[in-house]
């Protein structure tokens, strides 16, 4: 028999978050998924009570962000972390609105220039147990204050976002935006070759094409690029901008960058504290299938959803896509609305079902239920039936002209 594992005894990795954990002792809720607003030490940990272990991983390339999951892979996130992030339990400092996603995605696209480097991992040592804010530890003990982890360990570095929003021109040219230079760009490390293609929207020779970008950076920086030239230039800037962070300078000089990272021990590694076990560990094959469902209940409601993957079945449908009011258009139109009712229907579900578990208010079962549920309601088999349905009845229209 299989014993059973919970999220309160495991150790957890997280980005840096909204109204999150920022240092070394900050406490944290994993059954509310917050930071509780103490600090279990009475003052900050540098020095004698920490170590600094140098690593260097460095990471710089060009996302095309094309669903959930895409930006989920970005932040590099696993287990229950992903999937509180995609059903908007904690959100990532500086990720884009989820409302932004709504827009239709026929005629815009989303890329992503991210840059991670990772210098420094700070840790927590035994000996800090002789700086216990001993007050906080009392609300602890009398459960006056309620937390499962703490911040033991930090990683330092720099990581910049810049996402690249292109909408195309409402003209008389109809390509379509997935068909054309979207297709003739490069994906991955950033090089030469990445930096040519993408200048393209910098160019004389894009009349088609208007683009937004908006960076979030840690270390902050100052820069509101409006060209992709002046974007890359920003990027040029990173290292010298991190060579002046030093926010452990009792520890020495040399520990360079900002937090990109906390990971969060049972609080009880520090202390003989009860804490309530709730948050049982879902099997990989639930966590699997639940983060698939969310990210399908998200990506069923982009507008063009379905437009879009009819058009890659055959770019020659173009021309009927194009036309809004074409009883194509119309039928596809109808069927994403169908869809989009469903996703918010189940992400909803999902949300209240998820924070329910993590207090043992609903079980497994009941997870499994509303996985079964949404494969009943939407499921890809159906799914490409009617995409296959609509590229038919295009094609048909094609031939008639």
């Amino acid at each position: 028999m299989t014993s059973e594992t919970y999220v309160e005894d495991q150790s957890l990795i997280i980005p840096v978050l909204n109204d999150g954990v920022t240092s070394l002792g900050d406490l944290w809720d994993c059954n509310q998924s917050k930071y509780v607003g103490e600090n279990l030490f009475r003052t900050k940990l540098d020095g004698k009570y920490i170590t600094a272990s140098p690593i260097q991983t460095f990471d710089y390339r060009l996302v095309h962000n094309k669903s959930s999951s895409d930006r989920i892979k970005l932040v590099n996130v696993s287990g229950e972390v992903s999937l509180e992030l995609l059903a908007g339990l904690i959100t990532v400092k500086g990720s884009a609105d989820y409302e932004s996603d709504k827009k239709d995605s026929t005629r815009r696209e989303q890329l992503i220039c991210h840059y991670k480097r990772e210098i420094f991992s700070i840790n927590a040592l035994p000996n800090s147990k002789d700086i216990l804010n001993e007050f906080v530890v009392e609300k602890l003990m009398q459960k006056e204050l309620k937390a499962t982890h703490f911040v033991r360990g930090i990683t330092l570095g720099a990581e910049v976002k810049a996402d690249i929003l292109v909408i195309q021109n409402d003209t008389n040219n109809k390509s379509n935006i997935k068909g054309d230079v979207f297709g003739k760009l490069v994906y991955g490390p950033i090089n030469a070759s990445v930096k040519v293609k993408l200048g393209f929207f910098d160019s004389e020779d894009n009349k088609d094409y208007n683009k937004e970008i908006n960076v979030h950076s840690m270390p902050y920086m100052k820069s509101e690029p409006k060209t992709v030239e002046e974007m890359f230039k920003m990027f040029e800037k990173i290292d010298s901008i991190v060579e002046e962070q030093k926010h452990f300078r009792e520890s020495g000089d040399q520990i360079i960058g900002v937090p990109i990272r906390f990971v969060l021990v049972p609080i009880k590694q520090f202390l003989d504290v009860n804490i309530e076990k709730l948050y049982l560990k879902l099997s990989d094959k639930v966590l699997k299938d639940f983060n698939e469902m969310l990210v399908k209940v998200q990506d069923i409601q982009v507008p063009g959803y379905i437009m879009r993957k009819v058009f890659n079945n055959n770019t020659a449908l173009s021309i009927l896509l194009n036309d809004l009011q074409s009883n194509l258009s119309l039928a596809i139109k109808q069927y994403e609305s169908d869809l989009r009712n469903i996703g918010i229907k189940y992400f909803e579900e999902s949300i209240k079902a998820l924070k329910l578990y993590k207090i043992r208010k609903v079980s497994v079962e009941n997870l499994l239920d509303l996985l079964n549920e949404f494969e009943s309601e939407c499921n890809t088999s159906k799914e490409l039936e009617k995409i296959a349905e609509f590229v038919k009845q295009g094609e048909g229209i094609l031939k008639r002209f």
